[in-house]
């Protein structure tokens, strides 16, 4: 089985950085946790994703599970 790695937000494209910006001024952050990096693989998913977690925890997506 082989794994994708992480994005981190040097290798990240413009989508996924945008994803990344969001998550850090909400949480007031300059860190990305590593379900974000993996799941930065399809920048359409990360983005759907977050859409979802602001639905359900406000802006940033912050909670129990992030």
């Amino acid at each position: 089985m082989s794994t994708l790695g992480l994005i981190e937000y040097q290798d990240a494209t413009p989508e996924v950085r945008s994803v990344y910006d969001d998550i850090m001024a909400t949480r007031k952050t300059d860190w990305i946790n590593n379900f974000w990096k993996a799941i930065a693989h399809d920048p359409r998913h990360s983005q759907a994703h977050l859409g979802e977690r602001q639905a359900d925890h406000g802006p940033g997506g912050s909670g129990p599970s992030d």
